[in-house]
């Protein structure tokens, strides 16, 4: 019976610190409490004018929490530190978190096992009703490194228990063992994350970061380019590019694929022809990309405009040649064709050929038609 009291007096012990204004609005939560509030003219504003109400949690140290803020009548806003002050140092802050525009985040207590939440709203006009949730969450795994064997993927998932750093970003870390030196090329593919890739080193349990990737795979997967230790040693940390997210994903870590000259295909001034970009096309080593290659044959300067169509992905044309495997830039063109479809205008070599690549922005695959036709003006 005594607990309630006691509570409530180290909840306002510890924010009358900050002044009275914030003390008077004060309100202790709960480990699996909800409690619901309102917002109006009245509650304390932010220096931008967006209301808030001032909550307090008591916890243990290291103890990770869940705060989940809830409104029908407003775009949420949660703050989550030791003092949720403007400029705090170990705030959190979400917006949407949730769903829709509801609010949701996770928390690591510090020291003294006390934190301030901060229920607040995103703009100044926003009032009305809300629920705010503190749940307990389980320990997070111990940091466990798993092998990763050069040349095979495999498969990982990141879950709630999971190691997290930088208070959110879930991971699980990799080692790699090869040759002195050796560059790889490491993948990270999943269908419901935003994959990042980060490779460093591990002292003890600490990982120092040395290069990064998000998207550089296809879609929102992952791709980074490493070179292991002069002991032929790496570590390879498997996350996320945005907090409290998990699900299963697969990792890889694969030799360099050898540079070989493209396959070329042939199309006529005056033609048009349909194509595919998938698993069969050409792929860049350097980023995954998929891509095609036409030869243009005609006069010596004539000039040409090409075009490529395409309702499957960002079309993007590029006009070059190609030494070996090695493309040289000329020009490209992305959406000159009108929407993501691309229009671009060349002028044959002396030999009166060209070669035009066929791709898209990013990553995308699907059909499209390529067509060349003699440039306005053009000889």
């Amino acid at each position: 019976m005594q607990s309630k009291p006691l509570y409530l007096a180290a909840a306002i012990a510890t924010v009358l610190a900050m002044g009275t204004a914030q003390a008077q609005s004060v309100t202790p939560i709960r480990n699996g409490q909800t409690v619901e509030g309102r917002l109006t003219r009245n509650s304390p504003k932010e220096s931008d004018g967006s209301a808030y109400a001032l909550y307090h949690y008591r916890g243990n140290a290291g103890d990770r929490i869940l705060v989940e803020m809830q409104s029908g009548e407003f775009d949420t806003f949660l703050t989550v530190g030791s003092r949720t002050n403007e400029g705090c140092g170990d705030c959190r802050r979400n917006d949407d978190g949730g769903e829709g525009t509801n609010s949701r985040l996770r928390y690591t207590l510090p020291a003294n096992g006390q934190v301030q939440i901060r229920a607040g709203a995103l703009g100044d006009d926003d009032l009305g009703r809300y629920s705010l949730k503190v749940s307990a969450l389980p320990a997070a795994e111990p940091v466990r490194p798993q092998s990763l064997e050069i040349g095979r993927e495999v498969s990982g998932v990141l879950s709630e228990s999971s190691p997290v750093f930088n208070e959110g970003y879930a991971y699980q870390l990799w080692t790699l063992q090869g040759a002195p030196n050796q560059t790889l090329v490491v993948r990270m593919k999943s269908e419901n994350l935003d994959s990042m890739l980060q490779y460093g080193l591990l002292n003890g349990s600490d990982f120092s970061k040395e290069s990064e990737d998000d998207d550089g795979g296809q879609g929102l997967n992952s791709r980074l380019r490493i070179t292991l230790d002069a002991q032929g040693r790496g570590f390879i940390r498997a996350t996320t590019a945005q907090t409290d997210q998990y699900g299963r994903y697969t990792i890889s870590a694969m030799a360099p694929a050898p540079a070989r000259p493209p396959r070329v295909s042939d199309i006529d001034i005056g033609n048009s022809t349909r194509g595919k970009l998938d698993g069969n096309s050409n792929v860049d080593p350097d980023d995954d990309r998929v891509f095609d290659v036409y030869r243009i044959k005609g006069r010596a300067g004539q000039r040409l405009q090409v075009r490529l169509d395409s309702d499957d992905f960002d079309a993007m044309l590029r006009w070059g040649i190609f030494n070996g495997s090695e493309f040289i830039l000329d020009s490209e063109d992305d959406d000159g064709g009108g929407g993501t479809n691309s229009r671009l205008t060349v002028t044959l070599d002396a030999s009166g050929q060209g070669r035009i690549v066929v791709t898209s922005v990013r990553d995308g695959e699907g059909n499209y038609t390529l067509s060349v036709t003699n440039a306005p003006g053009g000889r």
